[in-house]
């Protein structure tokens, strides 16, 4: 039976190891996950390849491991980025604190 699997670099060491992941889940290179570890549940990482379905008793064994210790892809993070903060400084910069047009002279 074909499983769900990616490659996962950890935020905190050089090592990149296999993961299960939810087959209804894709995920793709450079996504930023969370996985269930030995070292505890919320351990941040970051996909090397895009998920892909294979053979576990294939792709197991040449990551060292054995399929009872495998471990799973938990979420994915979603970021949030704040365009106002950028607007707000392009604003700052334009206008001086009174709303005012700033050309730069000073009175």
């Amino acid at each position: 039976m074909m499983k769900n699997f990616v490659i996962v670099k950890h935020m905190n060491d050089s090592g990149k190891y296999l993961f299960y992941v939810p087959k209804s889940i894709s995920l793709s290179a450079g996504d930023r996950v969370v996985v269930d570890t030995a070292r505890g549940t919320d351990q941040m990482g970051v996909c090397c390849c895009d998920s892909f379905l294979a053979k576990p008793e294939v792709v197991i064994p040449l990551f060292g491991t054995c399929e009872k210790n495998m471990r799973y892809v938990t979420g994915r993070v979603m970021v949030d980025e704040f365009k106002e903060a950028r607007e707000e400084e392009e604003y700052d910069e334009r206008f001086g604190e009174d709303g005012q047009p700033d050309d730069g002279e000073q009175v």
